[in-house]
């Protein structure tokens, strides 16, 4: 299982595919196996795995928040 690729992906379609004009495609939409993969990830609550870390320590407020405005305000 591939874990290191895991913070760019869940942060892409919440702060990339938007604010760095990335948006030709989306994880959710236009690449199934990568969001099936986030999805398994993100929801695995089995004690052999994750054990629900992801989906309890990420938070995508934060995320679209530390992207948004901090950047915004540097560009304009």
């Amino acid at each position: 299982m591939r874990l290191h690729r895991y913070t760019t992906i869940v942060r892409f379609d919440v702060a990339y595919h938007t604010l760095f004009r990335c948006n030709l495609k989306m994880i959710r939409h236009d690449y199934p196996h990568l969001h099936e993969w986030l999805l398994y990830i993100y929801y695995d609550l089995s004690q052999e795995e994750t054990r629900g870390a992801f989906s309890s320590t990420t938070d995508f407020v934060a995320v679209s928040g530390v992207f948004g405005p901090s950047l915004v305000q540097k560009c304009c």
